[in-house]
């Protein structure tokens, strides 16, 4: 297992070319509803669903612009062999095909979530796969019970609502939304099969609101595209 090995200085390197490459490739990212209030004094486990490539971005994103806490997202070993720059930013490995590297990674991120001084995000994706936005029913892996049940004292968890397609841009548009928090402990946690089935009613929720027109707070805005500058002109013509 590859253990993450916090570097400030890989963030500050980070976090502008992340925003130039969202910028280039989405219409705008977006926040959508209020951020809950976050104790300052307990580890939060953030739960996303899983549907593309970028997630894991975009929860780098959401900590850099509004939760503002050192972040732990666990990452396939071998991309994190290859793309090792990212445990300087927070990512530590997972091993599918061993048994004991599976069990040593998720003891990993128990132990990340103890009690500390400053208490991080720790960013797990309990699908345990990539799996299309819209497959219902949502389904977890055995490795989120795993985790809760070693966990140390009380822990807020939450889930991370990631949406994102076309809607009246070249480029697709991405939405986030933070469900309300529930503090804890592994005595009281609800079971993997009863948060799957609230992420399931989260998502829902939040993708009607999407298609009803709900906009949120813009956390990144990509550079016009072709279809922007062509009405751009088009209205510039218009007005002479």
């Amino acid at each position: 297992m590859i253990p993450a090995d916090h570097r400030k200085w890989a963030e500050y390197l980070f976090a502008p070319y992340l925003n130039r490459l969202c910028r280039r490739h989405f219409h705008s990212i977006r926040l959508l509803g209020q951020v809950p209030g976050l104790s300052k004094n307990r580890p939060l486990l953030l739960l996303p669903n899983h549907s593309t490539w970028w997630d894991g971005f975009f929860v780098f994103l959401l900590n850099r612009h509004v939760l503002g806490r050192k972040t732990y997202l666990m990452m396939l070993e071998e991309q994190l062999r290859i793309n090792g720059f990212f445990r300087f930013l927070g990512a530590y490995s997972i091993d599918p095909g061993s048994f004991s590297g599976v069990r040593r990674s998720l003891l990993y991120t128990s132990a990340l979530l103890s009690p500390a001084d400053n208490p991080p995000l720790v960013c797990f994706f309990p699908q345990g796969e990539l799996l299309p936005l819209h497959q219902r029913p949502v389904r977890f892996g055995k490795g989120l019970d795993f985790i809760l049940s070693r966990v140390s004292g009380h822990i807020d968890l939450a889930f991370l609502g990631i949406w994102s397609g076309f809607l009246q841009d070249q480029r697709p548009d991405v939405f986030l939304q933070v469900s309300p928090v529930m503090t804890v402990t592994r005595h009281t946690s609800p079971g993997s099969a009863e948060l799957a089935l609230s992420l399931e009613q989260f998502l829902g929720t939040m993708e009607q609101a999407i298609l009803q027109g709900a906009q949120g707070q813009v956390l990144i805005r990509g550079g016009a595209s072709i279809n922007q500058r062509f009405r751009s002109k088009k209205k510039r013509r218009d007005s002479l």
